[in-house]
């Protein structure tokens, strides 16, 4: 036939390349996710709860600590604190507070700390101390909301067992004082 093929090596140049960027590319998203395996399972087993909010105050990322259920967990994703009320069937009040301090936190820009009080399914108090603090994004706009949650509620009872106590002290101390000064006036008038 004799013709020769001049493209034959600029073709088989071209798919080494892309089959080296390709290995480069498998690589690179491995790291990817051995990273995000890595910061997740940090997330995961922080001592507090975790959340990553949008903009729109929708969940990104809760940790294992702030929903244990794996199912409501990940259909959580996507939704806010009033889906999570609904489907949980409670009172939206939390949900409420909740949404205030999150507007606030992105109109003002600043971390917000406040406390979550409810009861328990066995009706029992739980305090939660909470914190919602912004993320910013290369051009100085909240990109990310994320909360944080460690539950006080021990903490709680204890200050209030400590200022029950110190009001019994502060009445027997009353009552002791009264007690001497009446014994002091009776010894006082037994001796006149």
């Amino acid at each position: 036939d004799g013709h020769f093929n001049i493209y034959g090596n600029d073709i088989s140049l071209f798919i080494s390349q892309v089959e080296e960027k390709e290995k480069e590319l498998l690589l690179l998203n491995k790291k990817i996710e051995e990273q995000r395996s890595f910061y997740e399972y940090i997330l995961n087993n922080l001592p507090s709860d975790i959340a990553v909010f949008s903009p729109e105050h929708k969940y990104l990322f809760l940790n294992i600590q702030a929903i244990q259920d794996d199912e409501i967990r990940s259909f959580m994703i996507g939704k806010d604190d009033f889906d999570y009320c609904n489907f949980k069937g409670v009172s939206t009040d939390l949900a409420k507070v909740r949404r205030g301090v999150f507007n606030q936190v992105m109109e003002g820009g600043v971390e917000l700390e406040w406390e979550d009080e409810a009861k328990d399914k066995d009706g029992n108090r739980k305090v939660v101390l909470r914190k919602m603090s912004p993320v910013f994004n290369a051009n100085n706009q909240i990109s990310h909301v994320v909360g944080y949650g460690i539950d006080i509620t021990a903490i709680k009872l204890s200050k209030d067992i400590l200022q029950k106590n110190i009001l019994f002290q502060s009445i027997l101390m009353d009552m002791a004082t009264k007690y001497i000064n009446l014994s002091v006036d009776m010894v006082e008038t037994t001796i006149n």
